[in-house]
């Protein structure tokens, strides 16, 4: 299993929930590789009561008829074990979900991630040719993580701060190569440092951010946890920067 994640596959258990199966072994091993690579949560069984008798669960926690103490349960297990992503199942078992659909909710909010930068500082009055600094810091709201250290992906996603022209076209783009989506974990802010050269005509212009994929032309790819509207590319529009 080690050798075939370094490879570049994701993890996935198939037990979330159901602790005579998801036991100290697989939270270990789901740990070692927290960050590392995507977990993946598919939930306990409740259908077919006579085959599955989810409430002889081993933890005790289960109450017979009350198959949202099994979605509790797998919720939990995946908070604790940073996966990215939930299985809210079919054949039977979605309609439980809907017994729960809090956690349906807190999962939205808090799961995998939602990234977004809460600073940025950036110059708003600058000569043609000059040079700039852009601070910027972002936050991961989410227990997951942005899995940009995959080799499928190898990297190619990082921030990009954009000026627009009044029409809303690109005009110039900056990547931030130190950038790292893949380090933003929750409750852990990230600062970074871009130094960049404004050569562009005399005008008015915006500043806008997004997270390019550096493999595509560095267009907007991944969306970000911020509720500002988005240009047609899906750029973030920020402040406005006079170019003398």
């Amino acid at each position: 299993m080690d050798k075939a994640i370094d490879k570049g596959y994701s993890l996935r258990q198939d037990a979330f929930g159901m602790t005579g199966y998801y036991q100290s072994w697989e939270k270990n091993f789901a740990k070692k590789w927290n960050f590392k690579r995507p977990i993946i949560m598919e939930g306990g069984w409740i259908i077919a009561p006579g085959k599955h008798r989810y409430w002889t669960d081993p933890s005790g926690k289960y109450r017979e008829g009350h198959d949202e103490d099994v979605r509790k349960g797998e919720f939990d297990l995946s908070a604790e074990a940073h996966v990215n992503m939930m299985d809210f199942r079919a054949g039977g078992e979605t309609e439980s979900w809907f017994k729960s659909f809090d956690l349906v909710q807190r999962f939205t909010a808090e799961g995998g991630y939602r990234v977004y930068p809460d600073q940025i500082k950036l110059p708003q009055d600058i000569r043609s040719g000059a040079a700039a600094l852009i601070s910027h810091r972002w936050q991961n709201m989410g227990w997951g993580y942005l899995p940009n250290n995959i080799p499928q992906w190898n990297y190619k996603y990082k921030v990009a701060f954009a000026l627009l022209d009044a029409s809303g076209n690109v005009k110039k783009i900056f990547i931030d190569h130190q950038s790292e989506p893949s380090v933003w974990l929750k409750g852990a802010g990230v600062n970074y440092n871009l130094k960049v050269k404004i050569d562009l005509p005399a005008g008015i212009y915006s500043w806008a951010v997004a997270i390019v994929d550096t493999t595509k032309d560095s267009k907007p790819a991944i969306q970000l946890a911020l509720n500002e509207e988005l240009t047609p590319q899906g750029w973030t529009k920020l402040s406005v920067i006079r170019v003398k």
